[in-house]
C-alpha cells in the first residue's frame, strides 16, 4: 500500500509540474501577443504623432517589450 501512494505522489508531482509548464507557456504567449499589438500599433502612427507622444521609432521595440513585460496577465 505504501508503494501505490508513493507512486501516486510521484504522478501528482509530474503533473504539477506539467500544469506550472503550460501555465508558463500560456503566459509567454499571451505577453507575445500584448508584444505585437503595441508594436504594431506604435508603428501606425506617423513621424509627428510620435514626437508629440515622445517617442523615436528606434525605440519601438524597447517600449512593445516593457508594456509586454509590465502587463497584467
Amino acid at each position: 500500500m505504501a508503494l501505490v501512494q508513493a507512486h501516486g505522489g510521484m504522478r501528482d508531482g509530474l503533473g504539477a509540474r506539467i500544469a506550472a509548464i503550460a501555465a508558463g507557456m500560456r503566459e509567454a504567449y499571451a505577453r507575445y501577443r500584448i508584444y505585437r499589438k503595441t508594436k504594431a500599433e506604435l508603428h501606425a502612427l506617423d513621424a509627428r504623432e510620435l514626437t508629440d507622444l515622445g517617442i523615436v521609432a528606434r525605440d519601438i521595440p524597447a517600449l512593445a517589450r516593457d508594456a509586454a513585460r509590465r502587463a497584467q496577465i
